[in-house]
């Protein structure tokens, strides 16, 4: 399976890069850390986040952190669709 991330996704990581950087490098290190081991699993379990409003948008939580990611699981691709903060709006939500 292969990852790709929508604009929106990339831009949020980007900007939790930029959080973490300023205010805790290290534990930067550990969230992204913990996305690449939840992304490992959902390549070989695509189907490991639960089920949304949205046909085929599924949802996961990033443990530890206050993170959902939202997915779009298609044949061979997931997209990211969004990297969530649970303090945002939840009306701005891709799903859910």
């Amino acid at each position: 399976m292969k990852l790709r991330y929508t604009q929106r996704a990339a831009h949020e990581l980007d900007e939790i890069s930029l959080y973490f950087l300023d205010h805790n490098p290290r534990a930067g290190e550990d969230f992204f850390a913990a996305l690449d081991l939840l992304f490992s699993h959902l390549k070989i379990m695509p189907a490991l986040g639960r089920s949304t409003k949205v046909a085929n948008v599924r949802v996961l939580v990033v443990p530890r952190y206050p993170y959902r990611i939202f997915y779009l699981a298609e044949a061979n691709t997931i997209s990211i669709l969004s990297v969530f903060h649970t303090a945002r709006d939840p009306g701005t939500a891709p799903a859910d």
